[in-house]
């Protein structure tokens, strides 16, 4: 890595959600990471960015060489809130090792209906889903 680079997801994280607050004038921010967004959300959170809820939406159950479970107890000592969301019919091994990582983190778990990551959210025409309404709503609940 060239100098002055940086790398760690919390760090990115911390450096975005300074920018939301500072210069957009937000007053909370909810990290939300779609598919390997999602595992890199887990990471971030469980490294301490400074954020006020998060979303895992099917995020591999390892990335990068870590295993997100080995994480669950860093996430549950944030006391954020968190949400893991998974669809049964898009890898039914990732599915488990996503609920037990909503239970061990003591994040809510969203039974996904059907797809992968952000298309849990939206259907073709970018109408809102009901697992889409489901985030939005949680998000909202952080505010």
């Amino acid at each position: 890595m060239r100098e002055g680079l940086e790398s760690r997801p919390e760090v990115l994280v911390d450096l975005a959600a300074s920018y939301a607050r500072e210069t957009m004038g937000a007053r909370r921010v909810v990290l939300v990471g779609a598919s390997m967004g999602g595992s890199e959300t887990v990471i971030a959170v469980a490294g301490g960015a400074r954020v006020d809820a998060w979303a895992d939406l099917s995020g591999p159950s390892t990335w990068d060489g870590v295993r997100l479970l080995g994480l669950a107890d860093r996430l549950r000592k944030t006391r954020l809130p968190g949400l893991v969301a998974h669809a049964a019919d898009d890898d039914r091994l990732q599915y488990a090792a996503a609920r037990r990582l909503a239970r061990a983190s003591g994040a809510r778990f969203l039974d996904g209906a059907s797809g992968h990551g952000y298309e849990l959210l939206t259907d073709a025409l970018g109408s809102l889903l009901p697992d889409g309404r489901t985030l939005v709503d949680f998000a909202l609940d952080q505010a």
